[in-house]
């Protein structure tokens, strides 16, 4: 598999090196093919051709240097035109400097008029058939090859303006929509080092196409060639940082130093000696640069594919690639002779509509990231807030227990001491009574007394649970249900209720104290709500980690919206007699204390089931759950 991944790497690179170069081809010819080329080796050019394209005339020039001037030279040709008709037809000089001398015929054109920018000198040519002689002198750059001649009429000549116009125009203005994008992304979402060094090379590439509007001009040619110098090196710096390696680094800032001095010699020269010192070394320094991120964009390239592939890294490493396409094709070609598709502006503008694709594309992740955080925030919310109002529903049942349960508490402590005050008012104060009389109020005092006690005792022994000792250990289940069935068989020996025993010869880890006490209230409520000639089962079998122990009896059963509230202090059911409540909260409270659970489960008229859960791992690892607050 990993083979198979590297061939289809390979590939791919091996198609994006035969496709960016076809496509490179394919731009050039097409501008290519707006016109008509011609070359002008002395022998007349007719002009009879022009009903279709116009001509671009590859003229041979003649160069004489300018006295006082290094940077500038005087350029001249001398067309022969074969015209055949007295059509109105129009020479194009592509260049921003006016004409130093015109003649038509041998006669001197005084004023031809001033360069449009971006498109140079028009002429009109006079519209005489015959042969004729067109006299050029102009001065400009001597660093850039002579200016590009274009022969038309006024109509093709003007459509040809005006496509180029509008096409660097929509081009450009892609450029800077794009470095906006970037720019206005690197402020206020992703500070990355590379996204500026993109703004960089953005800007800088606009800048480099100052010559397309003010072509053959010195100053213009200055600034391009240090724009393209200081472009090759941000591109160089961009791709480095995306393969994120020190060697890499280390070279970009080596390649920084050495242009940057350049430039600055290029700028002094200019400004203060009049020439333009080391010029020679533009291309190749602009060829080590374009060479060098070449490199790194293919290495970044591939190190993505080998951890994410398709990724943004990549993405915008083939956008670096892209324009040095066409970067490349614009230093190979000669500049001068492009009409109207600049090889350079259509692969920047391509670069740019891959990185207005990957700020669409990471704006629409961060949209549904921030779409998929607020639905779980929303869920979240909800789910808390229904939380909440179970809570509150506790809460609020809790609150009317015990109230009920502090008016019954009352009435149970009421009633025992009002028999105890009673009886002993009688007996204190002297009333005549019998021997008979007088034992029998003692005896009614002494019985509320002991019922009064257990009362107390009841409201306390929840909270004295935490003060008794808990010792869990392995035992057998069988000996410690056996021991509690005999005491209940003493207990409720007039009850009619009979107790069974289910269960093989187990053994489980829990607190044999801990254990009774919760059976003891578990078959206290049993025998209470179960008529005479009724059951009262204790079964324990295995269960998944742990034992269970059940005790089931066939009473009258639980109501279905009393069951999920059982286990709340001071909560009585329906059909509750007797009892302050908290019974089934100190089972519960046992069972936690033990790591497990219990359970409830009846209907009305069929009795109930409570089952207990005990696991095999030792209730010390676990974290105890408390039922409630403590209560005095």
């Amino acid at each position: 598999m990993i083979k198979r991944g590297r061939k289809r790497r390979m590939a791919l690179l091996g198609l994006m090196f035969v496709a960016l170069p076809l496509f490179l081809w394919g731009v050039v010819s097409l501008d290519r093919s707006l016109v008509t080329w011609v070359r002008d080796d002395g022998t007349p050019i007719n002009l009879g051709v022009l009903r279709q394209n116009p001509l671009a005339v590859e003229a041979q020039w003649k160069s004489l240097p300018v006295p006082a001037s290094a940077v500038s030279v005087l350029r001249s040709v001398t067309l022969h035109l074969d015209v055949p008709d007295a059509r109105a037809r129009t020479l194009l000089v592509r260049s921003a400097t006016p004409l130093h001398y015109l003649a038509v015929n041998g006669r001197l054109v005084a004023d031809a008029g001033p360069p449009d920018l971006a498109l140079g000198t028009s002429i009109a040519l006079p519209q005489t058939p015959g042969a004729m002689r067109v006299e050029l002198m102009i001065q400009d750059a001597a660093m850039v090859p002579p200016p590009l001649l274009v022969l038309g009429t006024q109509r093709q000549v003007a459509q040809l303006s005006r496509m180029r116009l509008l096409l660097f125009g929509v081009l450009a203005t892609g450029l800077v929509v794009g470095s906006l994008v970037i720019l206005m992304n690197f402020i206020f979402q992703q500070r990355r080092l590379h996204d500026l060094t993109l703004w960089l090379s953005y800007m800088l590439l606009l800048f480099s196409q100052i010559d397309m509007l003010l072509p053959q001009q010195v100053d213009a040619e200055l600034l391009r060639q240090a724009a393209m110098l200081l472009l090759s090196m941000t591109l160089c710096c961009s791709a480095s940082l995306r393969l994120e390696g020190q060697t890499e680094g280390a070279v970009v800032w080596g390649l920084l130093i050495a242009d940057s001095l350049l430039v600055a010699l290029w700028v002094g020269g200019f400004l203060l000696l009049g020439y333009v010192p080391l010029l020679v070394l533009a291309l190749p320094m602009q060829c080590v640069g374009f060479a060098l991120s070449a490199v790194f964009a293919v290495g970044a390239i591939l190190q993505s594919r080998a951890e994410a592939p398709g990724g943004v890294r990549e993405a915008e490493c083939f956008a670096i690639l892209w324009q040095l396409v066409g970067l490349t094709g614009d230093e190979v070609l000669v500049r001068s002779r492009t009409l109207v598709f600049p090889p350079v502006l259509v692969f920047s503008m391509g670069m740019a509509l891959v990185q207005l694709w990957l700020a669409a594309k990471g704006q629409a992740e961060d949209y549904h990231s921030r779409q998929a955080l607020e639905r779980q925030l929303e869920l979240r919310v909800l789910a808390r807030t229904e939380e909440l109002r179970v809570a509150n529903r506790q809460l609020s049942r809790i609150d009317a227990s015990r109230g009920e349960f502090f008016s019954r508490i009352a009435h149970d402590l009421q009633s025992p001491l009002t028999i105890v005050r009673g009886s002993l008012d009688l007996v204190i104060d002297g009333t005549p009574l019998t021997k008979e009389e007088r034992a029998g109020y003692l005896g009614m005092a002494r019985s509320s007394a002991i019922k009064l006690a257990n009362r107390i005792k009841a409201l306390r022994g929840l909270a004295l649970m935490e003060e008794s000792d808990y010792n869990p250990i392995m035992q057998k289940v069988r000996p410690v249900v056996a021991a509690c069935v005999e005491n209940w068989v003493s207990l409720y020996p007039n009850n009619g209720v009979r107790f069974e025993t289910q269960g093989d010869n187990l053994a489980a880890m829990f607190d044999a104290g801990w254990l009774q006490n919760a059976l003891d209230r578990l078959v206290s409520n049993a025998v209470r709500y179960t008529p005479p000639g009724g059951s009262v089962t204790v079964a324990w079998q295995r269960a998944q980690f742990g034992v269970e122990i059940s005790v089931r009896d066939t009473g009258c059963g639980i109501a279905q919206q009393d069951v999920t509230t059982l286990f709340e202090r001071f909560y009585q059911g329906w059909n509750s007699r007797e009892g302050l409540g908290i019974g089934l909260a100190v089972v519960q409270r046992v069972v936690q204390r033990h790591g497990g659970r219990v359970t409830a489960e009846s209907r009305p008229g069929e009795g109930a089931c409570f089952t207990m859960f005990f696991p095999d791992i030792p209730a010390y690892t676990w974290t105890p759950v408390h039922a409630g607050p403590k209560e005095d």
